[in-house]
């Protein structure tokens, strides 16, 4: 739960500081569905990167700096495969 609330904190951290519209989502226990519109060139990309940078800087501080890790790389493939 607390991992949802903080992945949503920084959603909606992210939605204001860059401008994404962010039309509806669903945080499930191990993955998230979002649906958005692109409001300006490489506005999706940066939210996913502020998004995905803070999130696992949580849980790595939470886990340990080994497990962090491993969450980043993933996260970075993620990005690589659904990026701009």
């Amino acid at each position: 739960m607390r991992d949802r609330r903080r992945y949503l904190h920084w959603l909606f951290k992210a939605e204001k500081r860059f401008g994404l519209c962010v039309l509806d989502y669903m945080v499930t226990s191990n993955h998230i569905h979002l649906l958005v519109k692109d409001t300006g060139q490489d506005v999706i990309a940066q939210n996913m990167q502020l998004i995905a940078g803070r999130t696992v800087n949580c849980v790595r501080s939470r886990v340990g700096p080994a497990q962090g890790i491993d969450l980043a790389c993933e996260a970075r493939k993620r990005h690589a495969v659904f990026g701009p």
